[in-house]
């Protein structure tokens, strides 16, 4: 099986290419978090609070190769798709200690919907 790794300057995971499964693509932000991991079927982009504590994951994030357009000029990319009716977990705490998650599979909003449970 052929698998390669790509790291950002920092030594950051920025792909990883599985010859069976496809590519995974991993964002950071300046503070070295995740903001969005995605591959093929499966993906989530993330959102902190100014303390560095994950506040939200938004699940439904899925990448796909788009061939050029003309196979000897130039080369294709990655589109980045972002599906609808997206699965949201959002963190709650005190202070530094995590005291709940909510989970919403609604396009609702929050909290309807949603199942809140401790941590």
């Amino acid at each position: 099986m052929d698998v390669d790794f790509n790291n950002d300057i920092l030594g950051n995971r920025s792909w990883r290419d599985f010859e069976q499964t496809g590519s995974w693509r991993y964002n950071w932000d300046a503070l070295n978090r995740a903001t969005d991991i995605c591959g093929p079927t499966s993906g989530a982009r993330y959102e902190y609070r100014a303390d560095g504590m994950r506040i939200e994951k938004i699940e439904g994030l899925t990448i796909t190769w788009v061939p050029p357009e003309n196979p000897f000029f130039g080369s294709g990319h990655y589109d980045e798709n972002q599906a609808g009716n997206n699965p949201t977990t959002r963190y709650f705490y005190d202070g530094q200690m995590a005291m709940e998650e909510d989970y919403n599979n609604s396009s609702a909003g929050h909290p309807s919907g949603g199942q809140s449970e401790d941590v």
